[in-house]
């Protein structure tokens, strides 16, 4: 996963497991400031059960999958705004996926 630290704005990549993400926690420490993001709270141990992907659509954000092999994946919800856009005469923007 890569993600940008909301403290310090320090840009990384952190591994773990699926299962771990589906069905566990994860925590991944920020190597720029060493504060702990949460990642994966499936136990319900620090509120409501959920992803980071959950989380962010929570505040109004956007979560995209991009693999390993550069493979973007859009959930139902965000291909269907992407497409309503389009027919709207919106272009969609290279914004739509994080990397």
């Amino acid at each position: 996963m890569a993600f940008t630290c909301g403290k310090c704005d320090t840009r990384a990549v952190k591994g773990f497991t699926r299962q771990a993400y589906e069905k566990g926690l994860v925590i991944v420490t920020c190597p720029g400031c060493e504060v702990k993001h949460l990642v994966a709270d499936n136990l319900g141990w620090f509120g409501d059960n959920g992803n980071v992907e959950a989380f962010v659509r929570e505040r109004g954000g956007e979560a995209v999958r991009i693999s390993a092999d550069g493979t973007v994946e859009y959930d139902a919800e965000t291909l269907q705004r992407l497409i309503a856009g389009r027919s709207s005469g919106q272009a969609a923007s290279g914004s739509d996926a994080a990397s």
